[in-house]
């Protein structure tokens, strides 16, 4: 049985990011490369995104070369029309419309991106974030590991400590069936210096970390400041990771919003080093309990 856990060639019925909203403006279509795939993303003149297969079923050419037409596709090499159904709608010089599908992508915009579902059906929705936030999109970054490794560094606990320099005083693995595994912290950083920076001083800290899917993750800080962090991640042609971080700040006093960068930043950078060098292999031992949930998560799941 092939594993999709941190498998280049597995894609997993999950949402991934296509593109931000802005870059597809009203009658506009664009091809991506993602999922291994060209996918054409498009928008009506009313404002709804819609995503196909990019490879027109009638000879192969680009979709994406093409023109949007009312609600429909329309193909730049022989102008055939494919609604958002998939379905060819139009095919001009033939007495008959032929019965040519390409396959169609469910499609939402959130915080600022086009999401697309890979597979037939959605069969979870993305998470719902709280609006006292400030929503801030990352640079876009690519990292020298498999999305699964990223997507999984919060559930490595033992990391906190080792890596990150912080005493944890408790953790507790949550199972969230059938698509998510969640880890509970509470910590405080050892240097008196983060202890500042953080608000760590005279609170520790108490945040949760959830995967959702194989390449989605939530982080969320409940103390000593409210803010969250997601982060998710598509294959790339050469199997490392593109990734993209949303940050979910707080409104309001400045040093709140100082102290959630200045975690957030050490926090990456220092994951950044260790994940852009790994070679990872699953040789789980006892307190990687989170880390080898969420791969039997990953390779229960289903591919598209």
């Amino acid at each position: 049985m092939r594993s999709n856990f941190n498998n280049p060639e597995a894609h997993l019925q999950s949402w991934y990011v296509a593109c931000k909203s802005s870059e597809i403006k009203p009658s506009q279509a664009q091809t991506i490369y993602v999922l291994a795939r060209k996918i054409v993303v498009y928008r009506t003149q009313f404002g709804s995104v819609h995503a196909l297969d990019a490879r027109c079923p009638h000879l192969g050419a680009d979709l994406g070369k093409g023109k949007v037409v009312g609600d429909k596709i329309q193909c730049a090499f022989h102008h055939w029309e494919f609604g958002c159904d998939g379905d060819c709608h139009r095919a001009p010089g033939l007495t008959e419309i032929p019965k040519r599908q390409v396959r169609t992508y469910p499609t939402q915009e959130k915080w600022g991106y086009v999401w697309i579902w890979n597979g037939p059906k959605i069969l979870f929705e993305l998470p719902k974030i709280s609006e006292e936030f400030y929503v801030v999109r990352m640079p876009n970054q690519t990292l020298r590991c498999h999305p699964h490794i990223m997507i999984a560094n919060g559930l490595d606990v033992g990391h906190f400590s080792a890596l990150h320099d912080m005493v944890l005083e408790r953790s507790e693995l949550r199972d969230k069936p059938p698509f998510s595994v969640e880890v509970t912290l509470v910590g405080r950083p050892i240097s008196k210096v983060m202890k500042l920076l953080t608000g760590a001083s005279h609170k520790n800290i108490d945040a949760s970390f959830e995967t959702i899917g194989g390449n989605m993750a939530l982080a969320t800080v409940r103390s000593p400041i409210k803010f969250a962090m997601m982060f998710t991640g598509n294959v790339s042609a050469v199997g490392h990771c593109n990734t993209h971080t949303i940050a979910f700040l707080p409104k309001r006093i400045f040093p709140d919003l100082l102290r959630a960068l200045v975690s957030m930043y050490v926090l990456l950078h220092d994951d950044r080093r260790i994940l852009d060098s790994i070679e990872f292999h699953p040789s789980f031992v006892e307190t990687d309990r989170p880390l080898k949930k969420f791969a039997e998560v990953v390779n229960q799941m289903e591919t598209w």
